[in-house]
């Protein structure tokens, strides 16, 4: 109740905020530093006003009464000091009322059969104390549930309550009633009469000044002067055919239909009423607003990373939102970037990317059988992906690696999110091995079946779960997991000895068999200026039949500004693995993977200023091998691996605009490994103040978004 009543003076420990308030109140310019510091820190003083405590009292009175304390009254005592206020509300009530008894109404008409047939499923729980907010909670599930059976004229206004508190003391009855349309006649249900589209409406357009086309369907009406889009296509958008008993849910799934095409700015949709035969029927008019169908976007970035490391990248992107008129969006990107080490003499280049990628998402399944897509909320979408990455690192190898994917994704709901890959093929060729690269891989079992030129040919799926907070101080939760297979299916058309040797062939080539899991759980506390954030995953690939090690992109690593931050990417594990070599020569041959993944983060976010926030972490985990016969460190141990969990902590600045994000954090180890197969605690050594030890143990991590 206290935060009900006001004003609330909100003037900041010993009155600083007002301070700061005061010392600038006569600035005459609403720009510059001085007006910053006023509007950010400065908080103004709260002068009192009579009528905003008796509103108070009215809001009190009325908070008390919603929740069963009935006769309840706010009384309010003033107490002048100087120039102060002290406000006193004092409440008087006889107690809190209980549900007694539920009462539903007992008419024959047929909106009131339907409201006693849906009585069992009620939320409100009469053993608990009396609640207006559960009340309208029953009111708005049965308007619902009316207007999922054709009343589409039914509104919550039509439902009200009776409240008895006269027989029992403290007690209350609750009696349902139903009142009549203002012309007395019954509630009726209606029926889907016909449906007329206009594509191509314009906001202020009359639909008179232009020749338009008009296409009949057996249960559509399109009407355009050009073809914006199909008839089909919207015919499927469109949930209920004609003599369906409407259904309110499913014409909100039509409008959300409609603009998740991604075709259209603005959907209106209105109704006209018709009596055919004793059948109210509802016509319906969509009224569609197009928005632009292309567009190009380009990207540049610029960034660094430890070892003296410069890179750059750019991009441009095509989009086509209406490809063949149905709908269909055709994306195409072409990214490239290069690094370079600045310390390194031999050669200026050190990392050459370049990425052809084209997406084409269908707005429907294309499978071998019909599939109705009326009763989800978004469209399911087929989407075929094309792509091809080429990697050139100067002092080791050349990566190419071509990706073909067909597969669907659909929504279930505003929670619940399906991703399946249907067929994933990714041919990998490894080309102009160096020498010193060879070597590596001669002396390394693992290294070297990493790198293999294979096919993985399989399929994947994705679940994903948001759950959507009430308010912003509601706990939420994220958890997606996937998972993935190869090489299961084409292992029937091989070629070659199964008992030899030599793996299995695929059209000349070796391909890959695994299973790979990967769940990831996160948790977030929200308040009004700071926010919890706590994260939980876990993934493991077992390589099986034609493979001895999982092929090296679908290999598991840590460390980066998106993992455990204290450590360069793939700069930790397996197990407890450390080469002094490598890290005395700063080597930056990545192979610090694995086949099984733990990591776990805790970051306390809280606000700063406005648009300036800052963050405490914590990150652990780390990486381990199924088996190896060159890194038994890197082996994982039930009885070993909790000993082998590395810590790093720091501290974040976020520069927070609502739709991006920019990011900069710092971060050093607590724990991590050592010589000698060991782990050990950094606090011994702990000197932030010391500029060595800063340039030896901070990571600095800049990136676009929160890490999870």
């Amino acid at each position: 109740m206290e935060l009900l009543a006001q004003p609330t003076p909100t003037y900041g420990v010993g009155g600083f905020n007002l301070w700061v308030f005061n010392q600038f109140r006569n600035l005459k310019k609403n720009k510059g530093f001085r007006h910053w510091l006023k509007k950010t820190f400065g908080r103004p003083p709260q002068f009192y006003d009579p009528a905003v405590t008796n509103r108070s009292k009215l809001v009190l009175e009325k908070y008390l009464k919603d929740r069963g304390y009935f006769g309840a009254v706010v009384n309010i005592d003033t107490l002048v000091k100087k120039q102060q206020m002290t406000i006193n509300y004092r409440v008087v009530s006889n107690g809190q009322f209980e549900f007694k008894q539920l009462y539903y109404p007992q008419d024959s008409t047929p909106v009131g059969l339907l409201i006693n047939e849906n009585r069992q499923e009620t939320a409100i729980d009469t053993t608990k104390y009396y609640s207006k907010l559960a009340l309208d909670e029953e009111r708005l599930r049965l308007t619902q549930i009316a207007g999922r059976k054709g009343y589409m004229d039914f509104q919550e206004n039509y439902l009200f309550y009776l409240v008895d508190t006269a027989k029992e003391r403290l007690q209350a009855d609750i009696h349902l009633r139903i009142e009549s349309p203002s012309d007395s006649a019954l509630h009726q249900p209606y029926y889907i009469g016909n449906t007329y589209v206009y594509p191509a409406y314009l906001l202020d357009d009359t639909l008179t000044a232009r020749n338009l086309d008009t296409i009949i369907r057996p249960n559509l009406t399109t009407i355009q002067p050009v073809e914006v889009v199909k008839p089909k296509t919207l015919d499927r958008a469109i949930a209920q055919r004609k003599g369906a008993l409407v259904n309110r849910d499913l014409q909100d799934v039509s409008i959300s239909h409609l603009l998740d095409l991604g075709l259209f700015k603005f959907v209106r949709l209105k109704y006209e009423k018709r009596d055919s035969a004793n059948t109210q029927l509802l016509d319906r008019y969509f009224y569609l607003t197009p928005s632009l169908t292309q567009n190009i976007q380009y990207e540049f970035q610029v960034n660094n990373r430890s070892g003296s490391f410069l890179g750059s990248a750019a991009s441009v992107q095509y989009s086509h939102n209406n490809l063949f008129n149905g709908a269909e969006r055709l994306n195409i990107k072409l990214s490239g970037g290069f690094e370079t080490q600045l310390t390194n003499s031999q050669s200026f280049i050190n990392t050459i990317d370049l990425t052809l990628e084209a997406n084409l998402l269908v707005p429907k399944l294309l499978l071998p059988f019909k599939f109705r897509n009326r009763y989800f909320r978004f469209i399911p979408r087929t989407r075929i992906n094309l792509s091809n990455n080429f990697q050139r690192r100067t002092d080791f190898y050349t990566i190419n690696s071509t990706n073909l994917k067909l597969g669907y994704e659909w929504q279930q709901n505003e929670k619940i999110r399906h991703q399946f890959s249907l067929l994933r093929v990714n041919q990998l060729s490894v080309r102009n091995k160096s020498e010193s690269f060879q070597t590596t891989l001669d002396n390394n079992t693992r290294l070297k079946n990493s790198f293999r030129n294979v096919f993985i040919i399989g399929s994947n799926y994705i679940y994903t779960y948001n759950s959507t907070p009430k308010t912003d101080v509601t706990p939420y939760y994220f958890f997606r997991t996937e998972i993935g297979t190869s090489g299961n299916l084409i292992s029937l058309a091989a070629t070659g000895d199964p008992t030899g040797e030599n793996p299995d062939k695929f059209l000349g080539r070796e391909y890959a068999q695994f299973l790979k899991f990967s769940p990831d759980f996160r948790y977030y506390i929200p308040r009004r200026t700071n926010t919890l954030a706590s994260r939980v995953l876990f993934g493991i690939g077992l390589p099986y039949g034609n493979s001895k090690e999982l092929p090296y992109i679908e290999q598991f690593f840590v460390g980066g500004s998106n993992s455990i931050r204290a450590f360069n990417l793939r700069g930790l594990g397996p197990g407890s693995y450390f080469d002094e070599t490598m890290a005395a020569t700063n080597n930056q041959l990545i192979d610090q993977t694995g086949d099984i993944k733990l990591e776990f983060n805790l970051e306390y976010r809280f606000d700063i200023v406005q648009y300036l926030e800052g963050a405490l972490f914590l990150d652990g985990g780390n990486i381990w091998l199924l088996d190896s016969e060159d890194r038994p460190s890197g082996v994982f141990k039930f009885d070993q691996f909790y000993k082998e969990i590395a810590l790093g902590t720091g501290f974040g600045m976020r520069l927070d605009f609502d739709f991006f994000v920019i990011r900069l954090d710092a971060a050093f180890p607590l724990r991590k490994p050592v010589a000698n197969g060991q782990f050990g605690w950094t606090f011994d050594d702990l000197a932030i103040y010391k500029q060595s030890w800063r340039q030896e143990n901070l990571v600095y991590n800049l990136a676009i978004g929160y890490p999870f």
